[in-house]
């Protein structure tokens, strides 16, 4: 299975636990709810900013080949070392140029466990 790309400069995490519910409303408008899983799945958005032109390339043709699949992600978490199998969480990869400095890319990248 294929596993993303280690980029260097990793400036933004954030990490969703999500466990989907059925919720619904009683004829009397109490609410009701119960679990639709028993698993909590995990979602998460890593933020890149002055990414080079090369690593770029790099995720855009591992987004191209790996779009629709699933493939394993290193936990961006650095105390932690699980390996998650996720899929992404955009059908696009959209990408920010920043002419004012050094001239590098950023971009934030969605990821949902499988």
């Amino acid at each position: 299975m294929a596993i993303f790309p280690t980029i260097k400069i990793l400036t933004g995490l954030t990490v969703k636990n999500i466990k989907i519910a059925n919720r619904k409303t009683s004829a009397a408008g109490y609410p009701m709810s119960r679990a639709r899983a028993t698993i909590t799945k995990k979602e998460f958005t890593l933020k890149y900013v002055y990414v080079s032109s090369a690593d770029k390339a790099t995720v855009n043709a591992f987004f191209d080949t790996n779009q629709g699949l699933s493939f394993n992600l290193d936990n961006p978490d650095p105390t932690d070392t699980t390996i998650f199998t996720v899929i992404f969480g955009q059908d696009s990869l959209d990408w920010v140029y920043d002419n004012q400095g050094i001239g590098r890319w950023a971009t934030s990248i969605i990821f949902q466990e499988v």
